[in-house]
This record gives structure tokens, sequence and C-alpha cells, in this order.
């Protein structure tokens, strides 16, 4: 954001949702290299976040001073380029309306086409899913449009620092982010856990961590597998080594592997057949067979005991 700023010749901004992890990390990023920002926020709580953590300017959008507050904010930082995360409603219409009056504040001459002075905000989130509204009394320099950081990367032929691996000099510190729970896939697909997350509401995000709950990397031997039993997340490593891992969302997952630099490549075995039963209960072992290259899973609603072959 602050790169694209610069390169649109914007001198400061403006972030709505910035009591956001991203809008706290923009705040340290903006106070290091000494760019104005101003902050707007839904709560009069996300205010006290923000000035925490050193934020000058910051805009309680519920507050009935808002509109003022806003525009004694960009005339301060004259900043001219938005991001916002809300999309719909009229707050990007509002931020353009404010950037208008803060630019006549200054102006020599009177114009019946508004301030020369180009206007733009990005949509780059939707936590207002309803149609972006928006009154034209900013004049005829301004722009609203969407914003992403991988288009802007490519346009500007530039990598996101962390991308790149090299931090962009921040500490770690600058990118650290809080979350009110860790779940797993699982997890999230909980009633309750849906109940909170799904507010989108600053202070409650969720890390979904794939890996949650399933168990570290366990290593056995083929001749442990019990006959007329099925053994969850099963495949083969090298020879008679197994590795097992039980996802928790199919009672059988079974990948053949030639040996162990194909398991680090994560390719299939062209040597070994997995033969299973797909079903806790069902009969049969689970069992290696010399022969042509396949794989077996299970798959909602197929027949107990099916072997699905898969392509070399």
């Amino acid at each position: 954001m602050v790169e694209t700023m610069r390169a649109q010749g914007h001198t400061a901004l403006v972030h709505t949702a910035a009591a956001s992890n991203l809008g706290q990390m923009l705040n340290k990023i903006c106070i290091k290299d000494s760019v104005g920002l101003v902050n707007i926020v839904r709560k009069r709580e996300h205010v006290d976040i923000l000035k925490k953590i050193g934020a000058t300017h910051v805009c309680d959008s519920s507050s009935p001073t808002f509109m003022d507050d806003l525009t004694e904010a960009l005339v301060t930082t004259g900043a001219t380029v938005a991001f916002d995360a809300i999309g719909g409603g009229k707050l990007a219409g509002q931020i353009l309306t404010a950037m208008e009056v803060a630019a006549n504040r200054t102006a020599k001459e009177y114009s019946r086409y508004g301030s020369t002075t180009h206007k733009q905000v990005y949509i780059y989130g939707g936590l207002d899913r309803g149609p972006t509204e928006f009154n034209r009394t900013f004049g005829m320099a301004w722009g609203i449009g969407g914003w992403l950081l991988t288009l802007s990367c490519r346009r500007s032929d530039s990598r996101p620092p962390a991308a790149a691996g090299e931090g962009g000099g921040r500490d770690q510190d600058t990118f650290a982010s809080t979350y009110t729970k860790e779940v797993s896939l699982a997890g999230a697909l909980q009633l309750e856990e849906i109940a909170v997350y799904g507010k989108q509401a600053t202070g409650e995000k969720y890390l979904i961590n794939p890996n949650k709950g399933l168990p570290d990397r366990l290593q056995t031997r083929r001749d442990a597998l019990v006959p007329g039993r099925a053994h969850p997340g099963i495949a083969i490593l090298a020879g008679r080594e197994l590795v097992r891992r039980d996802t928790g969302l199919h009672p059988v997952i079974a990948l053949g592997m030639v040996d162990a630099q194909s398991v680090r490549k994560g390719e299939m075995s062209r040597g070994h057949r997995i033969v299973h039963r797909h079903r806790d209960g069902d009969a049969g072992p689970l069992r290696a067979e010399p022969g042509a290259p396949a794989v077996g899973y299970p798959e909602p609603g197929r027949v107990p005991g099916e072997t699905r072959s898969a392509p070399p």
C-alpha cells in the first residue's frame, strides 16, 4: 500500500477498518517511515487500540463528528489516496468528499469542476457486501477502483518483501499478529466457531491451522497392521516402513511411495499397489502388492473395499 502510494505520487494515505491486524502493521510501517496515515475505525474501543501503538490520526465512523474529524486529519496529512477494506456502503464516497473539502481549504481559485487534486479510493475488501454508494460531491478529479497486492506487484514489476525472503528491512514486531483462537480445519466447520469468526470483527480473528490436532509423524512396521481393521492415514514410505497420519476426514488414505526421496518429492510409487478396505469394521488387511502403479483412497459413497486406481 505504501509503495502504491509513492508510485502514484501521493504523500499520505487513508486506511479503513484500521484496527485490524493488517491495519496495525500498516501503522507501524508508516510510523517508522514517517508517512502520514489517517485511520478510520468503526468503534470507540478501536481508537484506543491504535492510539496505544502510536497512531496519530484515528477517526471513528460511528461518531457524530466523523466527517469533521476526517476532514481535519486529511488537511493535516495531505492524504489523497485511501485503501478501503469495507467496500459496501457510503464510506468510500465520504472519504472522497472529505478529501475534496480538504483540498479546497488550500485552493487559490474557484473552479466549477472542483479541485484539481486527484483523489483515489482503492477497495481491497468486502466487510460490507452491499453496494458501494456515493454522491458526486467531490469534483471531477477522482477515482474508485479495486486493489490487490498480487496485481499491484505485477504492474510495478516488484515483489512483496516477505515473499522475496527479504522482510523489507522490518523486524518481527512490525508484522506480529494476534488471534482470538487457533482452530483446525474440522474445528472451523463447527457452528459455534462460525458464529464467532463469521462476524469478521476486529479483535476476534481466528487462525486456521490445518495441522492442528494431527499426530506427529509416526513410523511403524507394516507387520504391525492388523488384518480386518482399517488403518487411517497410512502411506508406504520405503519398503516395509510406513508413515501414519490420521486426517480426521477419511478413515483411510493410502499413497504408494517408491523410496524415501520420492516421499520428499511427494511422488507416487511406480512399483506398488495399495489394497485396502476403506471403512472401520470392513474385513481385509491393508497390504502392499507388486503390480501396476496405483493408489487407493476412499471417497464418500464408494463401495466398501473398492480401490480406485490413479493414472501413472
